[in-house]
Formats: C-alpha cells, sequence, structure tokens
C-alpha cells in the first residue's frame, strides 16, 4: 500500500485511493483486448491481475468470472486452473450459406457437415449458397460441443 509521510505524530498513513470501480463491460473489454495483445501466451491469473493493476479483491473476483465466461464462450482456453489463453482454433470459421424461406437459415462449416443455426437477424444479407466467413461463439446455456 502507498503511504505517505505526514508532519502529525502518525508518520506514516495510509492513502486512500479516490475513483469509481470498474464496472464488468469495462473489465471485460480490458481483458479481451489483454489477451489479444498476447496471443499465443498462457497467463496465470497473477499475471494478469499484475498486468491490468487489478489491486482489490473484488476486481480480481470479477475478473476470474468473466475469464471463466469467456472460457465458457470458447472466446479463451483454460489451460490450468489459474491460467487461460486466448483460443485461436475456433476463432474464425468458413462454410456454405443456406437460406430458407422460413427463416431458419443455417451455415454448413467447411470442416464439418453438421449445419450451425443461423437466425434471420445475424444473416447480414448472406444468400442461398454464399460463401461465408463468421465466428461461433453462442451456444446454449450448459451445452457442451
Amino acid at each position: 500500500m502507498p503511504y505517505k509521510t505526514n508532519n502529525s505524530h502518525n508518520l506514516w498513513e495510509k492513502v486512500k485511493k479516490v475513483g469509481k470501480r470498474m464496472n464488468k463491460a469495462q473489465l471485460t473489454e480490458m481483458l479481451q483486448e489483454f489477451f489479444a495483445e498476447r496471443p499465443g501466451e498462457t497467463l496465470s491469473f497473477k499475471e494478469i491481475f499484475r498486468s491490468l493493476h487489478l489491486t482489490t479483491h473484488p476486481l480480481k473476483m470479477l475478473a476470474i468470472d468473466i475469464m471463466e465466461e469467456m472460457a465458457w464462450d470458447d472466446y479463451l482456453a483454460k489451460v490450468s486452473d489459474n491460467s487461460y489463453r486466448l483460443n485461436q482454433s475456433i476463432q474464425v470459421m468458413e462454410g456454405k450459406f443456406v437460406r430458407k424461406a422460413n427463416g431458419k437459415n443455417s451455415v454448413i462449416p467447411d470442416d464439418s457437415e453438421k449445419p450451425i443455426f443461423v437466425s434471420e437477424r445475424n444473416s447480414m444479407g448472406a444468400l442461398n449458397g454464399d460463401r461465408v466467413e463468421f465466428t461461433f461463439l453462442a451456444r446454449r446455456k450448459n451445452h457442451i460441443k
């Protein structure tokens, strides 16, 4: 903890930190940028906390929760209990877009024959048979590949 000198009888007095606490959205963005800058590195909690200057216990716990969510969404790969790295294997995929009249569109990835559902609002105007590049992030809750 930083200390300051004071002329009173208490020579070493703790300096209070002033400012608002970081919210989840800000910390999520910081973590995404942090891992994007270090694509091949495996980083422990300690290294992450030190690099992002996360000093308080609530901030550290929030960061751990966010990293767990990012691992569940396949953005990060969990290497051990306390270390993560950027998941590069599933970031961007290519495939063939299949449009249906009822709005239940799908993409058939190049490396698989199993179609992936794409809602109409996420189709971005792709037509039937188009080659598309996509990022596969969303998944049903508690549903592992």
